[in-house]
């Protein structure tokens, strides 16, 4: 099922308002007329006003909004482990040192046309009882001076997406408790096909 939501860049709570200001911006940028030559524009021109005849009509709104939650309470989340970006040089700025990187396999379907991803994201922060020091006994982590930590992010993906590319979400990144900043997750899409 398309994730109508989504393609208009839309959270489901959206009001109707919101929902015929982003139509009218997104059929603007992909109108045949200023693209007469592009398939793809002409393609995500059709797949927003498809969304929005659907969630500009409250009774058509409700239907899909109940099949959409059915859909989603037997669909398993799936999980994603994440591990840290690696520094390339030392001179890489210290917040890009806080970055963490997730891979996120979609289906060419959920590429092509957009669709909302639950996921558990999974990263190491330093070991709050020790501080990080491996040499000290910590009942905590084991001295290994790293504990594992974990959260649920709901990202409502764009249509159009390809092999390879790097979505930003800011702030869901490595925390540092000495900056009190936070990087940032860098979400590394690879489309595989369905076997």
């Amino acid at each position: 099922m398309k994730d109508y939501y989504a393609i208009l860049g839309l959270p489901c709570t959206a009001s109707a308002a919101e929902i015929d200001a982003a139509f009218r911006s997104l059929a603007k940028k992909h109108h045949p007329d200023l693209h007469p030559q592009d398939r793809q524009s002409l393609e995500l021109f059709k797949l927003v006003a498809e969304a929005h005849e659907v969630l500009s009509n409250a009774a058509k709104r409700r239907h899909y909004d109940r099949a959409q939650q059915q859909r989603r309470a037997s669909r398993p989340k799936p999980f994603f482990s994440t591990g840290l970006c690696e520094p390339t040089s030392r001179q890489m700025p210290s917040a890009e040192l806080l970055d963490l990187e997730a891979r996120l396999p979609l289906t060419p379907e959920e590429a092509r046309w957009g669709t909302t991803i639950e996921f558990k994201l999974t990263y190491p922060i330093t070991c709050p009882q020790c501080g990080g020091n491996v040499q000290l006994d910590c009942p905590i982590c084991g001295s290994k001076g790293t504990q594992l930590q974990s959260e649920y992010l709901t990202l409502q993906l764009p249509p159009g997406l390809a092999d390879g590319d790097v979505l930003r979400v800011p702030a869901h990144g490595r925390y540092s408790a000495a900056s009190s900043t936070r990087g940032d997750l860098r979400v590394i899409v690879q489309v595989r096909p369905r076997w």
